[in-house]
């Protein structure tokens, strides 16, 4: 069964090693036989407060275990400090209903 990681992010610093992150990131996640869903600021908020100024980022991947095998690989590992100190990050896996 397919699974969804769900990133929801306030980025406060757009800087270079913010972007060498997303771009490493997409390229891993591509790599790894995933796609992105959303990947993006909402076109509008209709309702609530939780998605003002955020960012969203869903990837659909083959199972949970890929899923989790990406969020654990040596590879994400290594990208993810690219991210450290740019704004704040929540991320869980989800499984498709």
């Amino acid at each position: 069964m397919a699974a969804y990681v769900v990133s929801i992010a306030r980025v406060d610093d757009w800087s270079e090693n913010f972007q060498k992150y997303a771009d490493r990131a997409a390229d891993l996640t591509d790599k790894l036989g995933a796609e992105y869903v959303i990947r993006g600021e909402p076109v509008t908020n209709v309702e609530g407060e939780i998605f003002n100024d955020r960012v969203m980022v869903i990837s659909k991947w083959p199972s949970v275990e890929a899923a989790q095998s990406y969020w654990n690989s040596k590879e994400y590992q290594e990208i993810k400090p690219l991210r450290d100190n740019t704004g704040i990050y929540d991320v869980a896996i989800f499984e498709e209903a």
